[in-house]
């Protein structure tokens, strides 16, 4: 599992967004994004199979999914 904490919006402070990976031992599994905006949050999921997104995924996503699988 890795978690990579970020801004989403270019005058947020504090890195309150987020994304996070989880994978099994056969890269298998998921990747939770949550936004934080002005007023609202919001959570996005996507399924890895095989280390491996169907979806587009964002940089820090991306960068998350690399770090879990150990590239």
């Amino acid at each position: 599992m890795t978690v990579k904490r970020f801004n989403s919006l270019d005058e947020a402070a504090g890195n309150q967004s987020f994304t996070m990976a989880m994978l099994d031992d056969k890269n298998n599994g998921f990747v939770l994004t949550g936004l934080q905006l002005r007023e609202q949050m919001k959570l996005y999921a996507k399924s890895i199979e095989k280390g491996v997104a169907k979806i587009k995924l964002s940089e820090e996503e991306e960068q998350a999914l690399a770090e879990a699988i150990g590239k």
